[in-house]
């Protein structure tokens, strides 16, 4: 199986209807199955996101999943779903119903009822957060801040560039210094270490922009004491191997 996020988290970048086209012709002559996560679809305005469920109308050889929690702001609610071929779907039943207990039965027939007046009021504040954050992606390119490409969800992979230490260090540092939170581009694995990912779903743009400033300033920061990082992080009765930042 090859899994991927479209849009992606945390870059955000939408694939291309002709990528998913190729993703599919190489993995399904091999057996491969084709799982897309799509979490952040309504992330995509002007019709620029392309579903692989509807690349694959008989839905051959994918799996397509979805949730309530970032399209529509109800994270708490832990409502989701799936999209495959009836036998598959009656496969992920079976293992579904001894992994979950204590389904949202409530949420969910409310869910049933309510979708259409739900999403009345929930789509457009995605289309107010998408064109926040191409005012905030403005903003990086005004200050100098270099970023990974992508138009979609409500993150930033920001490049920390030069900073001596690594995306964890700058992470802490921001966090315990500044009260800024981010998270380090290692929890995405070695190929994302130079970059940390920075939301902007709830803060004004001042805030963000006056945290952006101060992210800048770090970044350009040629020495730094790591023993005074490490002294505060003891003092707050954190390890560093396991701060979640």
């Amino acid at each position: 199986m090859l899994v991927i996020n479209n849009p992606n988290n945390p870059a955000g970048r939408a694939y291309l209807a002709s990528e998913l086209d190729s993703i599919y012709d190489q993995c399904r002559p091999l057996g491969i199955y084709v799982l897309v996560d799509e979490a952040y679809s309504d992330f995509v305005i002007e019709d620029k996101f392309h579903s692989m469920a509807a690349m694959v109308p008989d839905k051959d050889g994918i799996i397509v999943v979805n949730s309530l929690s970032k399209n529509m702001g109800m994270s708490g609610w832990r409502v989701g779903y799936v999209v495959a071929a009836p036998l598959l779907i009656n496969e992920i039943l079976k293992i579904n119903q001894h992994l979950i207990t204590c389904a949202p039965t409530i949420l969910q027939y409310y869910m049933a009822q309510y979708f259409d007046d739900v999403t009345a009021i929930t789509l457009p504040q995605v289309r107010e957060m998408v064109e926040k954050r191409t005012r905030v992606a403005a903003l990086m390119d005004e200050i100098g801040l270099r970023r990974m490409a992508g138009g979609s969800t409500f993150y930033f992979l920001v490049n920390i560039e030069n900073f001596p230490g690594s995306s964890l260090d700058f992470a802490l540092d921001l966090l315990f210094n500044h009260q800024i939170a981010v998270v380090p581009g290692s929890a995405y694995g070695s190929s994302t270490e130079r970059f940390v990912r920075v939301g902007v779903g709830t803060e004004s743009e001042e805030r963000i922009h006056d945290a952006l400033l101060v992210m800048k300033d770090l970044i350009n920061t040629k020495t730094r004491s790591q023993t005074d990082l490490q002294d505060r992080i003891r003092m707050e009765g954190c390890q560093l191997s396991e701060a979640k930042v």
